[in-house]
């Protein structure tokens, strides 16, 4: 009896990490309102005694700030609901006179499917309203590209992503009023099927 219970308790504590972690990892990727495909908490940095909460914004976020310092939007699905992957091309928009609104900067940032930053050959993991070179169109709306191999125009807007599965974090800091009441639309990550690049 006694070997069948230390079988049992070994037995807990090896599935335990890889039982949480998966656990965690649905939450994050469960967690908060969702806008345009888009996630966001705002609960973050006000976590009180829910940790399962604050161990899934961990996993992205680590530090967060409350929502009137900054909100952090996770992408982890396309416009359709399909998981990012960099087998596909991508595109957020953002419309003429529309960016985040925000009262100091905002970026975006891509992600693996664990959580690190992507090794790229141009050494690029963010871009942001002061990144330097972002290349407006003609209505001066600004569209960011998210893909593994580089895209034919426009390169300095684009954000390299892995082969696999990955996420992309929008932050926002110092968030308008605007982004606090969600009454901002955040634009959606279209899956470019039939888009050519630079196409409407």
């Amino acid at each position: 009896m006694k070997k069948i219970i230390i079988l049992g308790v070994l037995a807990g504590i090896i599935l335990s990490v890889p039982l949480s972690l998966a656990i965690i990892r649905w939450k994050s990727e469960n967690r908060g309102i969702i806008i345009n495909h888009w996630r966001v908490s705002m609960r973050t940095g006000n976590f009180g005694a829910n940790y399962l909460l604050r161990a899934a914004i961990a996993v992205h976020s680590l530090g967060n700030a409350i929502p009137e310092e900054a909100m952090f939007f996770q992408g982890f699905f396309d416009h359709e609901g399909k998981k990012l992957n960099g087998r596909n091309r991508y595109r957020i928009r953002f419309r003429a006179g529309d960016p985040p609104p925000v009262d100091a900067f905002w970026s975006l940032t891509v992600y693996d499917r664990d959580g690190w930053l992507v090794p790229n050959p141009i050494d690029r993991y963010s871009l942001s309203d002061r990144s330097r070179g972002l290349v407006f169109n003609k209505d001066n709306s600004l569209d960011i590209y998210i893909q593994h191999e580089s895209p034919y125009q426009n390169r300095s807007n684009w954000l390299p992503a892995p082969e696999g599965e990955f996420t992309i974090s929008l932050r926002a800091y110092l968030p308008k009023k605007e982004l606090l009441d969600l009454t901002w639309m955040i634009p959606p990550i279209e899956r470019m099927v039939g888009i050519p690049e630079g196409g409407k």
